[in-house]
């Protein structure tokens, strides 16, 4: 329910600055410390009534201290905001009629976060360029003649997360079949991938982020990108260096490639590139070192290498790279060295090798090699000694050796090398017999290899 605004409400305060009891004491109420005034608390606005009632007559700097709620308005236009220079949190959701923001022009602070959300009319965020750091979390969704982001050139900071979702003109119906097209029919799916848009139609860059450095600080929550059906090029986040929690690129059917990346040193949280169609290299990624979670990258049917990937050292949970159907190569993560959790290579239909697991001495939790069909030998894994838990190599249709095994010293708790049809149980065998001589008493299975 929205809260209307209204001057005589008698819990309703206004200080002015120069009052005996001053500004409550928060980072944007300094937009008025000289001569303004400060709105305490939260403060709603559902008519033309309510923008009128907080603005005043315009002549005063105008600050408020809790979260400005605009939603659900027919507002066309936010004029007369022209005197708020800062607020606590700001939301903007579902004002159908609102097409810019203009009313904002010399906002300057929001100290906590920023929705923009589900304003099918907005086309732009331009007003909002005095803006130079978001003190909470920045989300930007469902607005779906958002064409833009130009007014967020001047933010060089997010401290909580980025979320960038969904901005273009298909609906939820829509959206959901293009979805199930592309679980679908591969080859059709990449056919009308890319040109679904008109030029000027839909979000197609992040240019209006070109300065933001860092995402999560303290927060350490992150960025996710996903959704956006007219997205073609990250280039606009050039400047990133740090994602303090998870760095989410999904469901970004045009995106061709992750360049634009290319100066991001650390993701915190975990790294998840899923579904982007057209992607065919991780390139853009080539200074990012440690991810502090899971790496996955998972179901990009036009993915052909990891490369990109090569300066990435440590992954401190899981690895997974999963259902990339013409990924042939993993040779990306060459440098990788650790890797705190599982490790899951799954459905990758041509990959006939590991090469690019070469520096792997120990796997803390499980390996798991799953249906690969094309996989022929595990050569990668020449270095690996011990595996923590388990050990799972099933599914496999092609795969004839296991000497990359060789090193293999320890595995935690169960060795399961089953249903790879092409490989000798002699093969299967030497290894079993190699970890129970060296202390295994785990539990074994090896049933449906080559008799």
């Amino acid at each position: 329910m929205i809260r209307v605004l209204s001057i005589a409400m008698a819990f309703v305060v206004l200080v002015s600055c120069g009052d005996d009891a001053g500004p409550k004491s928060f980072v944007g109420s300094d937009a008025c410390s000289e001569g303004g005034i400060v709105r305490e608390g939260d403060v709603s606005i559902g008519t033309l009534e309510d923008l009128q009632a907080l603005a005043g007559d315009g002549s005063s700097r105008l600050c408020v201290d809790g979260k400005l709620f605009i939603e659900k308005t027919t507002l066309t236009s936010l004029e007369g905001l022209s005197n708020l220079y800062s607020v606590g949190g700001l939301r903007l959701r579902a004002n159908d009629a609102l097409t810019n923001l203009d009313g904002l022009l010399n906002l300057e602070s929001v100290d906590g976060d920023l929705e923009i959300s589900n304003n099918r009319a907005l086309t732009n965020v331009d007003s909002l360029h005095q803006l130079t750091r978001i003190g909470g979390e920045l989300s930007i969704r469902e607005n779906s003649s958002l064409t833009s982001l130009e007014g967020l050139r001047n933010v060089t900071r997010v401290d909580g997360g980025l979320w960038i979702f969904a901005n273009d003109p298909l609906d939820y119906n829509e959206r959901k079949q293009r979805h199930n097209d592309s679980m679908g029919d591969e080859r059709a799916a990449r056919q009308v991938k890319g040109s679904i848009f008109k030029e000027g139609e839909a979000l197609s860059d992040l240019e209006g982020l070109r300065n933001l450095q860092s995402i999560g600080g303290s927060l350490k929550l992150g960025l996710s990108i996903g959704y956006n059906f007219g997205l073609v090029s990250l280039e606009g986040l050039r400047s990133l260096k740090t994602v303090g929690g998870d760095l989410h690129i999904q469901h970004n059917f045009a995106v061709t490639s992750l360049r634009g990346l290319h100066n991001l040193q650390s993701v915190g949280g975990e790294l998840h590139i899923l579904h982007n169609d057209l992607l065919t290299s991780l390139e853009g990624l080539d200074n990012l070192r440690s991810v502090g979670a899971n790496l996955s990258v998972y179901r990009n049917i036009s993915l052909a290498s990891l490369e990109g990937l090569h300066s990435v050292q440590s992954v401190g949970d899981e690895l997974i790279i999963r259902d990339n159907r013409w990924l042939t190569s993993i040779g990306g993560l060459r440098s990788l060295h650790t890797v705190g959790g599982d490790a899951t290579i799954w459905g990758n239909d041509i990959l006939t090798d590991l090469s690019g697991l070469d520096k792997l001495a120990r796997i803390e939790s499980r390996l798991m090699i799953h249906r690969n069909v094309s996989l022929v030998a595990l050569e990668g894994l020449n270095s690996l000694q011990s595996v923590g838990k388990d050990l799972q190599i099933d599914g496999n249709t092609s795969l004839v050796s296991l000497t990359a095994l060789d090193n293999l010293q320890s595995v935690g708790e169960h060795l399961w090398i089953e249903d790879n049809p092409n490989l000798s149980s002699d093969l299967v065998q030497a290894v079993a017999d190699r970890l129970v001589a060296g202390g295994f008493a785990g539990k074994m299975t090896t049933k449906g290899n080559q008799p």
